[in-house]
């Protein structure tokens, strides 16, 4: 019994029939999930609907695994897009997206300006996050 390769595992989202290539121009970060394809026309034609090749990803926020729609909120932030399961977590990525924009453990939430949580008032988003759509 042989042992499984790369190409036996990695296949091209848009077209399974295909093996997918292996190297930093043939992947896509869509969420905490990485995505590889067989050439650059797969990959562009998934970065124009990824919600209908991604299958289930896993919210940022809450880590709950859910299939993305045309209508699900979502948001790009530092280049990558990200899809939320609700407005809520959307929202909540938003308070503080650097707590979320990485994968990992759940993190315990800290304010970036403690001053203004004891305040009370209410927290303004990064400049660099942009919105997204559906949301």
């Amino acid at each position: 019994m042989g042992f499984a390769t790369p190409s036996d595992v990695f296949r091209d989202p848009i077209d399974p029939g295909r093996a997918a290539r292996l190297d930093s121009e043939s992947f896509l970060r869509l969420n905490h999930e990485i995505y590889f394809f067989s050439d650059l026309g797969s990959r562009l034609r998934f970065t124009t609907a990824p919600w209908k090749w991604c299958g289930s990803v896993t919210d940022p926020v809450s880590h709950e695994r859910f299939a993305p729609d045309a209508g699900s909120p979502a948001l790009a932030y530092r280049d990558q897009l990200y899809y939320f399961r609700a407005d809520s977590t959307k929202a909540t990525f938003l308070e503080m997206p650097e707590m979320y924009a990485e994968p990992g453990p759940m993190k315990k939430a800290e304010p970036e300006n403690p001053a203004a949580a004891e305040s009370g008032a209410p927290a303004e988003a990064p400049a660099e996050v942009a919105a997204g759509t559906g949301g």
